[in-house]
Parts: C-alpha cells; structure tokens; sequence
C-alpha cells in the first residue's frame, strides 16, 4: 500500500504560535505526516469558525428583519391595515407548521 505524500505545509511553526495543547518536545517527535495532518485540521477549523460567526450575523440580521415585519402596523408604515404584514407573515409560518406536521403525522 502506498502512501499519500503529505502537502506542503510549514511545520516548523511552534507549538505555542500554532495554539496546540502539546509541549515542543511531543510536537518535535510527532511524525511528519501527522503534524501536517493537525495543521491542515486547526486552519479548516478556523476557516469554519469564521463561516460560522459570519452565517450567525446573517441569522441575527434576519431575525431583526422578521420582528420590525411583525411589529409593523398601520399605525407605523405606509400600509392600509388590509395588508398588513403580520398577518400574512403569521399564515405563511401556519401553512408551513401545517405542512411540517402532516409530513411528521403529528
């Protein structure tokens, strides 16, 4: 069986600089292609982090929208009360519960 050639990646990087729980002497007697393996795993892990804080703002940025829709009125918007958002915001996440629970039998 042959093996994988490990990636260029630069493993003379510190333990400390690299923020891994190992001292330098364990790093040092690491196999080669073990600290490229680690390496690789932490920048997809921060890689992750950071697609995950920005999905997080999004989510929060939705939120904020939905509620200013469903605190609208006819009193604060534009709107004649006949379409008023809430309502019809309210219908729609009905209709999709709807669905969701007959999928689901529930």
């Amino acid at each position: 069986m042959r093996r994988k050639k490990a990636p260029t990646v630069d493993i003379s990087s510190s333990v400390e600089a690299l923020g891994l729980p190992f001292s330098e002497e364990d790093w040092k007697a690491t196999p080669t292609v073990v600290r490229h393996f680690i390496i690789e795993r932490e920048k997809a892990s921060i890689e992750d982090k950071k697609t995950i804080a920005k999905l997080s703002e999004h989510v929060e940025e939705l939120e904020r929208r939905i509620e200013e829709l469903l605190n609208r009125d006819s009193s604060n918007s534009d709107q004649p009360p006949s379409s008023a958002v809430r309502g019809r915001v309210m219908f729609l996440l009905n209709a999709r519960w709807d669905m969701v629970r007959g999928f689901l039998h529930l």
